[in-house]
């Protein structure tokens, strides 16, 4: 919506509703004139006719005011449509009113009862349109269509109607002796309609909350009017009779033009229920009873009209119930389903979170377990015989935990393969039981595609006394030890605050990497550091390389190493992001150094993830494109990316090889296929792990493992490195095995990228003192 939509008056101008007003004052002047003096009507016949084609215009131009009120964007669109409609049926009245009250001046007109007859009619007829138009007020208000309101409606109306005859039978006034019977059936019916009226009316000021709504009101005060007026005219003429009728109508006509007209300020909608909707069928049905009961006490042919209209409104009140039945089947069904499991008939997560958040009420004693269990190994069957094998193992598996949770124990599948239960009561040993039997339940084994499949589970437990936490927080703490039994491997875990703070801090330390990274404003060089650790050739003790290393210095808890947050980086799909950062912060390194005269090898860590994402290569073009020298720099990969996908892995190391880029396998001898992959790597340089060089002076069969592994590297031509050397007993050991190069705490700790170019400028200031420069 606009802002000057926002801004526009609710209500119609008054200036626009006063013409209207005015044209309507001016009609029922003509048509009290007409009604109320008999000698008038007879010495001037065109009076009847001038007074009922007022009427007519008066209420047509209603009808298009209305109608453009109906245009207004303020949610009542609708409301006002019908509305409008009321003073069109008033005016289509009033012109076959004045068209038959002029036939009749010139002696060719039907008989008056024929008129007062077409009169009623219309009258009827506005009534309904009247409730129609308050019934989708509320509706508009309170949010709720109720299929049944018509019924309700015809149902209240015939009732109502059955109880005035049965009134007049018994009391026969007087002032309706003179009526025919057909007019005085249709005025009690409009009497029936505009009383039904008046009670939707009612509804929408009780459901919807606008007993504050002045309209309400003035419509409330108006409704009587078309039934008290004809009323008054009594055993009079049935002329009288006609314009008193359509007199009271447009007094009506005139009370919504001047709803139209008045400012009204929208209230928030208040939803029904069932019971709100079937109040008026239910008092019709009482009504239409009582009706039957006193019909039996009178003449039956003097009351078969009475008897028969109330039994119609009964018919038409069990008709409803029967609508009630149904929706109320409809809603059990839907409340059913809408808390079950389609696959496996079990309550779903929304039926759980209820009966826990009904249990952890404080009010009795007792405590809560929760225990929450995930399947291990569950993706591999989906990835290796496909979805529909793998909804066939939950059935199992949703059987299976069935049998094992004692009864009053609630066991719902949550989604995926993650099944919790619920056991009100239990004591910690007993709970702990039944868990050790979820995990035996949870090892179902079956077959699939003929081949026997076995897959285990990870149960967390939680527990706490009735009312001390919430059952959101109940959930959690079972779904935390769950998945640190499933990092322990898979059995049973119990919830540990330790444990629980560990993760928790875990959680907001991922947090803060993810919006370092990824948030707009934010550059990963606010807290991302690259610190560089040498490697020294052993015959010569000089600094031939350094290898890039990523540090993080948070705001809070300081310099954080690469054990503190690389797993994060997996985890949250950041690799990609903080290994751009690393390599635009070691070229601008390389370039710096080589400008200051010092043409060191550096080397960069690329994992697994890394070396197949598509955006790699193109960004070492750009770096090359910038100035980095691809014969210096070394990327260093473990053999285990070769695991997930040899083929993109092996095709993306040949493209950086080919761009002049060398490989260097890291941590050699750790991984699981070492020297299956050793022979397709085309690498250029093979680092020893750390867990070797350490251990290699102490055991001699690590020390016969290094020295085999660097005979292996120089007979495939490639440099080999030792990591890890922080003695000079190791250095000694490493450089008589072979080695060309070695890294560790005893040549330096990796540090600022200052650090690393004043060591090179130091040897560098040695070397030229030793050759007397």
């Amino acid at each position: 919506m606009r802002d000057d939509d926002a801004r526009a008056p609710r209500a119609l101008p008054r200036r626009s509703a006063a013409p209207v007003a005015l044209l309507a004052l001016l009609a029922l002047a003509a048509t009290a004139w007409a009604a109320a003096d008999g000698g008038a009507r007879a010495a001037h016949p065109a009076l009847p006719v001038l007074a009922a084609a007022l009427r007519a215009l008066a209420a047509g131009a209603a009808a298009v005011l209305l109608r453009t009120r109906s245009r207004r964007d303020d949610g009542e669109q609708d409301v006002w449509r019908r509305f409008a409609a009321v003073p069109a049926v008033v005016a289509l009245t009033a012109l076959a009113d004045a068209g038959t009250a002029a036939a009749r001046a010139s002696g060719h007109g039907p008989s008056p009862d024929v008129l007062a007859v077409v009169a009623s009619l219309g009258a009827l007829t506005a009534a309904a349109v009247l409730y129609q138009a308050f019934i989708v007020w509320n509706r508009v208000s309170t949010r709720t269509a109720d299929p049944g309101d018509w019924l309700n409606g015809l149902g209240a109306a015939l009732a109502v109607t059955a109880a005035a005859d049965l009134a007049l039978r018994v009391a026969d006034p007087a002032w309706v002796r003179g009526w025919h019977p057909a007019v005085l059936q249709l005025w009690v019916l409009q009497g029936a309609a505009l009383l039904v009226a008046l009670g939707a009316l009612g509804t929408v000021a009780g459901l919807a909350g606008l007993a504050r709504d002045r309209r309400l009101w003035a419509l409330a005060a108006a409704l009587p009017v078309p039934l008290v007026l004809p009323a008054a005219a009594g055993d009079g003429p049935h002329g009288a009779l006609r314009e008193a009728t359509g007199a009271g109508w447009l007094l009506v006509v005139l009370v919504l033009v001047a709803c139209a007209a008045s400012p009204h300020h929208p209230v928030r909608a208040r939803p029904a229920g069932n019971a709100a909707l079937t109040v008026g069928s239910f008092v019709g049905q009482v009504v239409a009873v009582v009706v039957l009961v006193g019909a039996t006490r009178q003449d039956p042919a003097a009351t078969r009209w009475a008897t028969a209209l109330a039994a119609a409104a009964f018919a038409c009140g069990a008709a409803r119930v029967v609508h009630l039945v149904r929706d109320l089947d409809h809603l059990a069904r839907t409340r059913h389903e809408a808390l079950t499991d389609d696959l496996t008939g079990l309550p779903n997560r929304r039926a759980f979170s209820r009966r826990l958040e009904d249990a952890c009420r404080p009010g009795r004693g007792g405590g809560l377990t929760v225990l929450l269990l995930d399947l291990d190994r569950f993706k591999e069957v989906n990835d290796r015989f496909g979805h529909a094998a793998g909804d066939e193992l939950l059935q199992s598996v949703a059987t299976a935990l069935g049998a094992a949770v004692p009864a009053g124990g609630l066991l719902a599948r949550l989604g995926g393969d993650e099944f919790a239960v619920l056991l009100d009561g239990a004591g910690e040993e007993e709970a702990h039981g039944v868990a050790r039997r979820l995990v035996r339940a949870g090892e179902v084994a079956g077959r699939l595609e003929g081949r026997p499949l076995r897959v285990g589970a990870s149960v967390g437990a939680a527990s706490a006394r009735r009312g001390d936490v919430p059952g959101g927080e109940l959930l959690r703490r079972a779904d935390t030890a769950m998945y640190a039994a499933k990092a322990a491997g898979g059995g049973v875990r119990a919830y540990d605050d330790d444990a629980d703070r560990l993760a928790r801090d875990r959680g907001q330390l991922a947090e803060d990497l993810q919006h370092l990274l990824t948030a707009p404003g934010r550059s990963p060089g606010e807290e991302l550091e690259v610190h560089y650790q040498p490697q020294v050739d052993l015959c010569t003790g000089a600094v031939t390389g350094a290898e890039a290393l990523l540090r993080w210095r948070h705001p809070e808890r300081g310099l954080l190493p690469p054990a503190a947050f690389l797993d994060l980086l997996e985890e949250r799909g950041l690799v990609a992001r903080a290994t751009e950062f690393v390599l635009r912060e070691t070229a601008d390194s390389a370039r710096r150094w080589r400008r200051a005269g010092h043409d060191v090898r550096l080397s960069v860590n690329l994992s697994a993830s890394c070396l197949v994402h598509p955006e790699l290569v193109a960004l070492l073009d750009e770096l090359v494109a910038a100035g980095l020298d691809p014969a210096r720099t070394v990327l260093e990969v473990t053999e285990t990316v070769l695991m997930s996908d040899p083929g993109a892995a092996l095709a993306t190391c040949e493209a950086l090889t080919t761009r002049g880029f060398s490989l260097s396998i890291d941590d050699y001898g750790t991984g699981y296929s070492s020297l299956s992959y050793l022979g397709d790597l085309p690498a250029r340089e093979l680092k020893i792990d750390r867990s070797f060089t350490a251990r290699a002076a102490a055991d001699p069969r690590v020390r016969a493992i290094v020295a085999g592994t660097v005979a292996l590297g120089h007979q495939l031509g490639m440099r080999v490195v030792a990591e890890g050397v922080e003695d000079e007993a190791t250095l000694d050991l490493v450089r008589r095995l072979g080695c060309d190069e070695s890294q560790g705490y005893l040549h330096g700790r990796p540090g600022p990228a200052g650090e690393l170019l004043a060591r090179l400028r130091a040897e560098r200031a040695v070397r030229r003192e030793r050759a007397g420069v």
